[in-house]
């Protein structure tokens, strides 16, 4: 996707769209399936779609997320916008649900998909959505499509027709930030893995025993997509965690492996379902996922102007990962503490700002009186933190940026570094 200039006076909105179309994937493989990608004639009407936007707001405008709670479906609707308005693409069926008698379904069958559903749950729900979030409904549009006798067993975000070849293409949003916690971190008290109470995985008698070689053996199985169903067995949750679980959500159950085992397993597979094909008379030609986000790494104690020297997981993990991801840091609340007061002492002339959750995609930008002093940051990091506790809620994980003045705009300033500033109690 070709880069659109930026101009001093973008919204969010049209920056966060930029910044859907052109950032990196947090994955560059998923096995059966590729990443979505936009053809040269649809990017180019984009392209000048985004420049008319640029120079005069119609769509994009500075109010455009006001209606939104949720990053998830706040991101759905911007690259809807932008296939909307590329060229040669016929939008033929958005947050299509998917529903079958409940008559015709087993016990088995109902408590695999209980199964299933958690995972969904786990990455869609409001109480995640803030690390880690997924396009999903919300209560009054699931409502509109519920029957009484049926269930919804998914969604299908995007399916559209490339009105040249006449291919039909469905498409699967995901926007995700995770933590990476390393094996044993911190020495003196480990963070523990939460995994999700059961899980049923499709393994072959051949792959069963590649499962106890080694965790990353197990997510390379099922990420290549050469798991089959002549075996099946239940495992254990806690024996079935692999090293990308240790790419968490603030709640510490979500994780990057279980996303992309659902997109695999789940939601990519739904476009061959009977109830599409019957909906659209025809064939759905490719399904492909489209994975954006921020991938955040324990900082390591440096000097204060160094926030990007990162615990990094072994080379088998990252190889796993788009090299090219978007990454920032995570610290714990006294070293945080502790590294704010060292880049004081050296002066930096930063300035932060804690992120709400729609300002949370792309890099940004914003007047100076949106922003904080280091002190002042961390004085309404704890009181953020009281207020959770005063509800008896887990305070949660905020999302800070460092902001410098931007030279060449008189009063705006732009993002340095982000990271998570993390609660003792996580």
């Amino acid at each position: 996707m070709p880069t659109t200039a930026r101009r001093d006076y973008d919204t969010q909105a049209w920056r966060d769209l930029h910044w859907l179309l052109n950032s990196p994937s947090l994955v560059e493989e998923l096995a059966g399936y590729g990443a979505a990608e936009f053809t040269p004639t649809q990017a180019a009407a984009i392209h000048h779609w985004l420049k008319q936007e640029a120079r005069e707001p119609r769509l994009l405008t500075n109010d455009f997320a006001t209606t939104y709670r949720r990053l998830g479906l706040y991101a759905e609707s911007l690259l809807r916008l932008a296939l909307e308005h590329s060229a040669q693409t016929e939008l033929l069926l958005q947050h299509f649900p998917l529903q079958e008698d409940l008559a015709c379904a087993s016990d088995s069958q109902q408590s695999t998909d209980h199964a299933d559903n958690q995972l969904k749950q786990v990455g869609c729900k409001p109480a995640h959505e803030e690390i880690s979030t997924e396009p999903q409904h919300d209560k009054q549009h699931k409502a509109k499509h519920k029957n009484k006798g049926k269930r919804t067993i998914g969604e299908l975000d995007y399916v559209w027709r490339d009105t040249l070849s006449g291919e039909v293409h469905h498409w699967e949003l995901a926007v995700k930030l995770y933590l990476y916690i390393p094996p044993n971190f911190p020495p003196e008290r480990p963070i523990q893995l939460l995994p999700s109470k059961s899980s049923r995985v499709e393994l072959s008698k051949t792959e069963l025993s590649a499962t106890q070689a080694s965790p990353v053996e197990l997510s390379e199985i099922i990420l290549s997509g050469s798991g089959t169903s002549d075996f099946q067995v239940s495992i254990e949750a806690a024996s079935i965690l692999t090293p990308l679980d240790r790419f968490v959500g603030t709640q510490r159950i979500d994780t990057l492996y279980r996303k992309l085992n659902h997109l695999q397993e789940r939601q990519l597979p739904l476009a061959q379902h009977p109830q599409v094909r019957a909906t659209l008379q025809q064939e759905i030609h490719q399904s492909a996922y489209y994975i954006k986000g921020w991938l955040f790494y324990p900082l390591r104690p440096q000097h204060a102007e160094d926030w990007s020297s990162y615990y990094l997981p072994e080379s088998q993990v990252s190889a796993l990962l788009n090299p090219h991801h978007l990454r920032g840091w995570w610290l714990l609340q006294d070293e945080f503490e502790q590294h704010l007061a060292q880049q004081e002492q050296a002066n930096q002339p930063w300035r932060w700002k804690i992120l709400p959750r729609l300002q949370w995609l792309s890099p940004h930008r914003c007047a100076y009186a949106e922003t904080l002093t280091g002190t002042k940051l961390w004085e309404t990091i704890q009181e953020n933190w009281t207020f959770f506790k005063e509800k008896e809620e887990t305070p949660q994980p905020q999302l800070v940026v460092a902001l410098q003045e931007d030279k060449q705009t008189s009063g705006q300033w732009h993002e340095v570094h982000r990271g998570f500033v993390v609660p003792s109690e996580w």
